[in-house]
């Protein structure tokens, strides 16, 4: 599989996206916690409440959700078969992990309670750091099939021109004879 970096930070943003929409839609009141089993477990690995406001959680789990929707999509077509779409892709992923940065600032900024949801100290910025890098990676050593098809292309001319070539030189070799 390629393009394994990017598919892996893509899916750490993706899980992430989901279970902090998950927390605040439960902190909305618009996701019942259901008791104990699969459910009870499921609820206790959803972040703590950070004191949002009813609409504003519900807003920004939209936003949230919107986010995760984008980059599952961006996965399935970094990983499409035609390759002309994965520096599209590419662009979609990286415009994506930035929308991510601007909450994070502008939470931080306007002095919300979501940015702790980002946690504390750099850790979150040295996450999307390595994210973009994986993008980069990814993008520097992904194959190139144009260079491939017009080494192909230029093989077949070459070909083509010493079939030629020699088809001349036999019958300039068979008039030669000929006369001789």
């Amino acid at each position: 599989m390629q393009r394994m970096p990017s598919t892996l930070a893509l899916s750490a943003w993706a899980g992430f996206g989901a279970v902090s929409a998950a927390g605040l839609l439960r902190e909305a009141g618009l996701l019942a916690e259901g008791s104990g089993g699969a459910a009870g477990t499921i609820f206790a690995a959803l972040p703590l409440p950070l004191g949002l406001a009813t609409p504003d959680a519900a807003a920004f789990a939209a936003i949230l959700a919107a986010l995760v929707v984008g980059l599952g999509a961006t996965i399935a077509w970094l990983h499409a078969e035609s390759g002309g779409q994965a520096g599209s892709a590419e662009t979609v992923a990286a415009s994506l992990l930035t929308a991510i940065f601007g909450l994070y600032v502008a939470a931080s900024v306007s002095g919300s309670p979501l940015a702790s949801l980002f946690g504390d100290g750099p850790g979150f910025l040295f996450a999307l750091a390595l994210s973009f890098g994986a993008l980069l990676f990814d993008h520097l050593v992904a194959p190139d099939d144009t260079g491939d098809r017009e080494f192909e292309a230029a093989m077949r001319a070459i070909e083509a021109a010493r079939r030629d070539a020699l088809a001349r030189r036999e019958q300039r070799h068979s008039s030669e004879s000929d006369k001789g």
